[in-house]
C-alpha cells in the first residue's frame, strides 16, 4: 500500500539536490573537516605517545640514567614522536578526504603551526607568576639559539611526516 506524498515531501526532495548541478566536492578543494580531524588525531596521538614515554622513564628511575645524555635522548624520542603522530594524523585527513593527501597532510601541518602561534602568543600575555627558578645560571644565546635549532628540526620532521602520509593515504585515488 503506497502512501501520497505530503505537500511538503518534495520540497525536502529539492533541497538535497545542488543548485544549478554543481558538484557538491571539488577534487582540488582542502577538505578542512578533514584536514581538522587529521590534527586532532596527531594531536593525541602525540599526547598519548609522550605519556608511554613518560612512563617508561619514570619506571627507569633516576640511578639508571645519565643526565650528560638525557636530552639529546629526549630530544632524538620527541622527533620519533612529532613524525609518527603527524604521519598518523597527515594519513588520516589524507583517507577522510579521499582526494589530494599531499595538500590534506600539509592543512594538518598548518593546522598545528597555527595553534603552536596562537599558544605562544596566550602564554606570553600570562603573567608567569609563581614560576622561579633560583639559582639557574645559563648563557641566553647558547640556549635561545638551540630551542630555536631544535624547533625548526621538530617542525621540519612533522611537515615531512604529515606531507609523506597525505601522499600515500591516496596514493592511486588521485
Amino acid at each position: 500500500m503506497t502512501h501520497p506524498p505530503h505537500e511538503g515531501h518534495e520540497k525536502k526532495e529539492e533541497l538535497k539536490k545542488p543548485r544549478g548541478g554543481q558538484a557538491i566536492a571539488v577534487a582540488g578543494a582542502t577538505d578542512w573537516t578533514a584536514a581538522m580531524t587529521g590534527w586532532v588525531v596527531a594531536l593525541f596521538t602525540g599526547i598519548i605517545l609522550q605519556a608511554v614515554v613518560g612512563a617508561i622513564l619514570t619506571g627507569l628511575g633516576n640511578a639508571t640514567l645519565n643526565i650528560a645524555n638525557v636530552g639529546i635522548a629526549l630530544g632524538v624520542v620527541g622527533i620519533i614522536i612529532a613524525f609518527v603522530a603527524f604521519f598518523i594524523g597527515g594519513f588520516t585527513a589524507g583517507k577522510i578526504a579521499g582526494h589530494n593527501g599531499l595538500r590534506q597532510g600539509l592543512m594538518v601541518w598548518t593546522i598545528g603551526v597555527l595553534f603552536l602561534v596562537a599558544m605562544l602568543v596566550l602564554s606570553s600575555l600570562v603573567d608567569p607568576g609563581g614560576v622561579v627558578l633560583v639559582g639557574l645560571t645559563v648563557p641566553g644565546t647558547a640556549v635561545a639559539s638551540a630551542v630555536a635549532i631544535g624547533a625548526g628540526i621538530i617542525l621540519g620532521t612533522e611537515l615531512i611526516a604529515a606531507l609523506l602520509a597525505g601522499y600515500f593515504s591516496t596514493r592511486g585515488q588521485d
